[in-house]
């Protein structure tokens, strides 16, 4: 009875992360989409650790094995807002956290400009450090604001 309780466990963690990864993949497209990006695409997709997000995980109102973090970045070519201008390219990084007992997502999203091609690994190592610092700080003061019967 307990091997089957533990198989359960990891069966609905495994579809958790699996949901996660999937509504990552769908913010990242929703970006793009919204910024009517004539390219896009991921560059790199990883589940983030408790640890990499301390301040949520200590003060979260459910279980931290319901939530899981996830950082998406890639790159859009951005038409919107341009006007006559050219397409602007952009690096783009995100932070999703899934909230399922409210049915909820928290998301940060930083857009980092490349004006010049050569400095795209460098902006996108910069981008990438500037977001997980954000992440590492994020504070969550009123869990209440997401709602929901568990909050």
């Amino acid at each position: 009875e307990e091997a089957v309780e533990k198989y359960d466990a990891d069966k609905e963690m495994e579809h958790r992360i699996e949901r996660g990864r999937a509504a990552a993949e769908l913010v990242f497209h929703d970006v793009a989409n919204s910024t009517e990006s004539s390219a896009s695409h991921i560059i790199t997709m990883r589940r983030l650790r408790d640890e990499e997000a301390p301040r949520i995980m200590e003060t979260c109102p459910c279980p931290a094995a319901w939530i899981t973090m996830w950082v998406i970045s890639g790159s859009m070519r951005i038409s919107k807002f341009r006007g006559n201008q050219p397409p602007l390219d952009v690096l783009v990084h995100i932070f999703l956290a899934r909230l399922p007992n409210v049915d909820s997502d928290v998301v940060i999203t930083l857009n980092m400009p490349l004006t010049n091609p050569q400095e795209s690994q460098d902006r996108y190592e910069q981008g990438l450090a500037m977001l997980l610092g954000i992440v590492m700080s994020l504070d969550i003061k009123d869990w209440g604001f997401f709602g929901g019967p568990d909050m």
